[in-house]
């Protein structure tokens, strides 16, 4: 079942339990979806205007799109440049500007990325 059929069965008044037998899922999740929507303030009929993968975008969006990418060449030469410093203490340097940025696991992952992307060796 579509999102915007969810919603148009909850606002003619279906409750979640009803709205999850015809769409063959938990009731859990209908609620997860629209208190989602509701956070959005997504309703049926705004809904109704957006394309699904509009609505989905709406709905789904992730942190990581809106985490501030890291200067991956600033951190490579740092690294370079002195020879006691490591991913852990270029990841909290980050995070103290970034407080919301990337997690340790995403900023070691996309590291080593931009090292093979680029070709560069580590330190």
């Amino acid at each position: 079942m579509k999102i915007i059929e969810m919603l148009r069965l909850s606002e003619i008044g279906m409750s979640q339990r009803e709205i999850a037998v015809g769409a063959g899922c938990g009731k859990s999740t209908i609620g997860d979806v629209l208190k989602l929507c509701k956070e959005k303030s997504i309703t049926y009929e705004a809904a109704s205007r957006l394309t699904d993968a509009e609505l989905h975008a709406a709905l789904y969006q992730t942190r990581s799109q809106s985490k501030p990418p890291p200067d991956w060449n600033s951190i490579h030469e740092e690294l370079a440049q002195h020879k006691n410093l490591n991913l852990q203490f270029m990841w909290e340097e980050y995070r103290i500007q970034h407080t919301e940025g990337l997690s340790y696991s995403q900023f070691c992952n996309l590291y080593r990325q931009y090292r093979k992307a680029t070709d560069r060796k580590f330190f």
